[in-house]
C-alpha cells in the first residue's frame, strides 16, 4: 500500500514539473534566450515627406546625327569625353561632296554668262529699234512726199483737161499729165507699203522685247537655281562637318572610321550628347493621391543605390500637367533638378545618368513633437511569446486623425508588454506619436538581437 502512495507522489510530481514548465512561458513570456533591440521615443522636429522613385538624367539631352549620307572619315569625340558647342564630333569624306559643289559653280558660271549675253542683245535689239524708228519716220515723209507729187499730178492733168475742152491744148500734153498722175498714185502706193512693212518690222522688235523679256526672266530664276544648288552644296559641304549642338559631355558616340551613314529616310544617330552633368535632372512619377502636395521650388531629399549612406538635394522645377496612366494608377511627372559637383575621382560627378533615385519630398515640418521609431511599430513577438492586448485607458479621446498601431516594451525581466499608440506623419524612419501608453525617454522594442 505504501509503494502505491510513493507511487502516486512521484507520479503527480512529476506531471506538476512538466505542466509548470509548458505553462510557465505564458504566464511570464519569458524568453530562455531572447534580448531585445531597443529605441528610446524623442522629442524633436521631423520633416512629412513623400516618397517616390525616380530616375536620374542630364538637363538636356541630344541625338547628333547626318543629315547627309557618306563615310565617317574621322572620329574626334569618344564616350564621356567632354566637348564645348560648335566643338567637331566627326568628319565625313567631303570627296563626293566637293565634286558637286564644283559642278554647281560650273552651273552658276553658265547662266551667269548667259545673262551677259542677254544683256548685249537687248542692247543690240535697243540699237535695232532706234534704226526702225529712224525708217519709219523716213518713210512717213517719202510718203509725204508722194501724195503731194500725186495731188500736183492732178491738178496739171485737170488743168490740160479744161485746156483740151476748148481747144487749147494737144491731146499728147494731156496722156502725160494723164500718165504721171498714175505713177504718182503707183509711187504713193510703194511708199505706203514700205511704211507698213516698216511698221511691221517695228511691231517685230517689240515682240523680240518681249520674248527677251522673258528669255530675261528665265535666265535670272537659272541664276537663281544655280545659286540655290550651289549654296545646298556649299551646306552639305558644312555637313560633313559633325558638330555638337551643346556644351557638355559625350555619352555614347555610335560611330566608327570607315562606317558608312546613309540619310536617305531618316536622320542617322551618331552621337548621344549630354549637358554639363554638374547639374542633372531625375525625371518622378508621383501618385495622384500624392501629387496635391507637391510644389515647384519643394525641397527634395534623395539618395540612390550605389551611395546609400548619403544624402543629395535637389528641387521641384515642374509638375506636368498631363497624367500617365497603367492600369488603374493614375501618376503625374515630376521634375527635379539637383547639384552634382564633380570632384578628382569622379569628374563628371557622382550622380550618372540612369541611376534609380529614391527621392523624398518635404511637404511639411513638424517641430518639437515625440519621435517614436517606425521600426518599433513594425516589430512583431515571436510566435508564443504575444502578450494580452492592451486596448488603454478607456474613455480616452484619441486625437483628430492619426493612424492606430501597437508597440511593445519590455522590463528588467525581458517581459514583454503591449502598449497602443496614435501616430501621425512620418518620414519614413520616425513617427510623430500622437498619443498612447508611452512617453518621453522610454524604450520600445525595434528588434532582436
Amino acid at each position: 500500500m505504501l509503494k502505491w502512495v510513493i507511487l502516486i507522489v512521484v507520479l503527480l510530481i512529476g506531471a506538476g514539473v512538466v505542466g509548470w514548465k509548458y505553462v510557465s512561458p505564458k504566464l511570464h513570456f519569458r524568453p530562455q534566450t531572447m534580448l531585445w533591440k531597443t529605441d528610446k521615443i524623442g522629442r524633436g522636429d521631423i520633416l512629412v515627406v513623400v516618397t517616390a522613385t525616380g530616375t536620374v538624367g542630364p538637363q538636356r539631352t541630344v541625338m547628333v546625327g547626318s543629315q547627309i549620307s557618306g563615310k565617317v572619315k574621322e572620329v574626334r569625340k569618344y564616350s564621356n569625353d567632354r566637348v564645348k558647342e560648335g566643338e567637331v564630333l566627326a568628319l565625313l569624306d567631303t570627296e563626293m561632296l566637293e565634286s558637286e559643289k564644283k559642278s554647281a559653280d560650273v552651273r552658276l558660271s553658265q547662266v551667269r554668262a548667259a545673262i551677259s549675253l542677254l544683256k548685249v542683245e537687248r542692247e543690240n535689239l535697243a540699237i535695232k529699234q532706234e534704226r526702225q524708228k529712224s525708217s519709219i519716220e523716213c518713210k512717213t515723209i517719202s510718203v509725204a512726199r508722194a501724195r503731194g507729187t500725186l495731188e500736183l499730178a492732178a491738178k496739171n492733168r485737170q488743168r490740160l483737161q479744161d485746156l483740151m475742152a476748148v481747144d487749147a491744148a494737144p491731146q499728147t500734153d494731156l496722156d502725160i499729165r494723164v500718165l504721171e498722175e498714175a505713177n504718182s498714185k503707183r509711187d504713193l502706193r510703194l511708199m505706203e507699203i514700205d511704211l507698213e512693212q516698216a511698221e511691221l518690222d517695228q511691231r517685230q522688235l517689240v515682240a523680240d522685247a518681249r520674248q527677251l523679256d522673258a528669255r530675261e526672266e528665265q535666265a535670272v530664276a537659272d541664276v537663281q537655281q544655280a545659286e540655290a544648288a550651289l549654296a545646298r552644296a556649299i551646306t552639305n559641304l558644312g555637313y560633313a562637318t559633325i558638330v555638337s549642338p551643346i556644351s557638355g559631355v559625350v555619352l555614347q558616340h555610335l560611330v566608327e572610321p570607315g562606317q558608312t551613314v546613309a540619310a536617305s529616310f531618316q536622320t542617322p544617330n551618331m552621337f548621344k550628347v549630354a549637358s554639363d552633368l554638374s547639374l542633372v535632372r531625375i525625371d518622378a512619377q508621383l501618385d495622384e493621391a500624392d501629387i496635391g502636395k507637391i510644389k515647384e521650388a519643394q525641397e527634395v531629399t534623395f539618395d540612390v543605390d550605389a551611395y546609400r549612406s548619403e544624402t543629395f538635394t535637389g528641387k521641384v522645377t515642374l509638375v506636368k500637367l498631363q497624367s500617365e496612366q497603367k492600369g488603374n494608377l493614375v501618376t503625374y511627372p515630376v521634375l527635379v533638378e539637383a547639384k552634382n559637383p564633380p570632384d578628382k575621382e569622379r569628374p563628371h560627378g557622382k550622380l550618372l545618368p540612369g541611376m534609380t533615385a529614391n527621392l523624398r519630398f518635404v511637404v511639411d515640418r513638424r517641430k518639437d513633437v515625440l519621435l517614436l521609431p517606425a521600426a518599433a511599430l513594425r516589430f512583431i513577438p515571436p510566435p508564443g511569446m504575444e502578450p494580452p492586448k492592451n486596448t488603454g485607458k478607456d474613455g480616452k479621446e484619441a486625437k483628430k486623425g492619426g493612424t492606430r498601431g501597437t508597440v511593445f516594451v519590455a522590463d528588467e525581466k525581458t517581459l514583454l508588454a503591449a502598449r497602443p499608440v496614435l501616430v501621425g506623419e512620418t518620414d519614413g524612419d520616425l513617427y510623430e506619436l500622437l498619443e498612447g501608453e508611452v512617453k518621453e525617454g522610454d524604450e520600445v522594442i525595434v528588434g532582436t538581437k
